[in-house]
């Protein structure tokens, strides 16, 4: 999907459901390709693997500051996660096979443990952190 169709899709989304920023649109549609290639690169991922996969993906870019990011964007729970999936599977951005529920996401996984973790609290952040020299 183009660029540009993907940001029209979010808009329209958006829109109608504004609970989630565009940016948690974004942030769930390049962590569902994340998860699928590192998960099952031939096929299909359920839904506990998509959300292992997101946490990872958001701990890679974000650091362990990845909590407060995706909390401000209106990621809170695994359900958040699934309600912002079956928004893009409703639009065809993903895609969703007759097994996939909506109510797969509707568990207690946390989300935020990698960003709590002792590993995670060695791990060094991808971005660049301005300095003055």
């Amino acid at each position: 999907m183009l660029n540009n169709e993907l940001q029209q899709i979010i808009e329209s989304i958006v829109s109608r459901e504004p609970r989630y920023s565009r940016e948690a649109y974004k942030f769930v549609n390049a962590a569902v390709n994340y998860a699928a290639a590192a998960k099952n690169p031939a096929g299909h991922i359920h839904a506990r693997e998509l959300l292992a996969g997101v946490s990872e993906f958001a701990l890679k870019e974000y650091s362990i500051f990845y909590e407060d990011i995706l909390k401000s964007w209106g990621i809170n729970t695994a359900a958040d996660i699934g309600n912002i999936v079956f928004a893009l599977v409703d639009h065809r951005v993903l895609g969703a096979d007759t097994h996939d529920s909506i109510e797969d996401f509707n568990t207690d996984y946390d989300l935020f443990a990698l960003a709590h973790s002792p590993a995670s609290r060695r791990q060094t952040p991808q971005i660049k952190v301005p300095t003055i020299d």
